[in-house]
């Protein structure tokens, strides 16, 4: 597959989440991202400088990094399963 068909799928992705799923979550009552981190470490306009800005930082770096290692780990042991299948 070429790059510029991970690029149109990426593309078709983040429509998709920002057109449909979005909306569809909001109207189910899941609250976004920004509604969960204000429920965890207040509202940024009346938190200090460590509730308001450095906890969500670190808490969102912290989340990233773990899918990222979740989805290389997944990754990596379905490359061995696909290379032991074909041997």
């Amino acid at each position: 597959m070429g790059k510029r068909k991970y690029v149109w799928i990426l593309v078709i992705a983040i429509l998709a989440t920002m057109f449909i799923v979005m909306p569809l979550f909001r109207a189910l009552g899941i609250p976004t991202y920004a509604d969960l981190l204000t429920y965890m470490f207040g509202d940024p306009d009346g938190a200090g400088v460590w509730n308001g800005t450095i906890l969500p930082i670190a808490f969102s770096v912290a989340l990233m990094a773990a899918i990222i290692f979740i989805v290389v780990m997944v990754e990596k042991k379905f490359t061995s399963i696909r290379k032991e299948h074909h041997e």
